[in-house]
């Protein structure tokens, strides 16, 4: 009743990346990470996003010294999720 191991394989097998714009992908390192468990790759992706809000924010606070707290706020947001 169950799948065969070829059967399996082949409905699990990663897609080829033909165009990639940051390289080769390394397959086994996507393998790998693919075995991490969702919460941890989450939790990973949310602290990778601070961080780079965080250095954001400290830069445009070095060239905008004075601006509100909240201007400053609508700046990172701009900056972090406008398409341009």
């Amino acid at each position: 009743m169950g799948l065969s191991l070829k059967v399996w394989k082949e409905e699990h097998q990663m897609p080829e990346l033909t165009t990639n714009p940051w390289g080769p992908v390394d397959l086994e390192q996507v393998r790998l990470l693919a075995r991490v468990p969702v919460a941890k790759r989450l939790r990973t992706m949310l602290e990778a996003q601070a961080l780079a809000m965080s250095i954001v924010r400290g830069r445009l606070r070095r060239q905008h010294p004075n601006l509100p707290q909240r201007e400053l706020n609508l700046l990172v947001i701009q900056e972090t999720y406008s398409h341009d």
